[in-house]
């Protein structure tokens, strides 16, 4: 396996971007926040394509799990236990996602702005079905 200094460039930009994305939040009256990190994780399959993508994702969610203060709201092993941890959860996945979905819609012969709003729109979809559900699962237990 073979990495050139131009993927190596593009995943330490594509980190250092996931980090500073997460520290811009914008605060919500029901929520908690809202992450400007979905633009990020939005173009890390372009940009990278999947293996890179799940290497840079899947780094990010460890190197915050360890304890690096990563996270919008800081970091540690704790932050699985967090409501909002769910969507870092899907976010780890989103390359392969978007792959997938990439694969099934690059069959059909659509106008490709149609197809590329429903890969994101899909996409989104995931990330919320996903960090909700967490969400969810978490207040339940919490809340028991």
């Amino acid at each position: 396996m073979y990495t050139n200094r131009r993927d190596i460039t593009m995943m330490a930009m594509m980190m250092a971007l996931l980090i500073i994305t997460a520290k811009l939040v914008i605060p919500l009256p029901l929520f908690d926040y809202l992450s400007l990190q979905i633009i990020t994780i939005y173009l890390i399959y372009p940009l990278l394509g999947t293996k890179y993508g799940l290497i840079v994702t899947f780094s990010y969610l460890i190197l915050g799990l360890i304890g690096l203060p990563i996270f919008a709201s800081g970091g540690g092993i704790f932050y699985i236990f967090k409501p909002s941890f769910g969507f870092l959860l899907s976010f780890a996945t989103f390359p392969l996602i978007q792959a997938a979905l990439s694969k099934l819609f690059w069959r059909k012969k659509w106008f490709p702005l149609k197809k590329i709003l429903i890969i994101n729109y899909s996409g989104l979809l995931y990330l919320y079905l996903i960090g909700l559900l967490y969400k969810c699962l978490i207040l339940f237990f919490h809340l028991k």
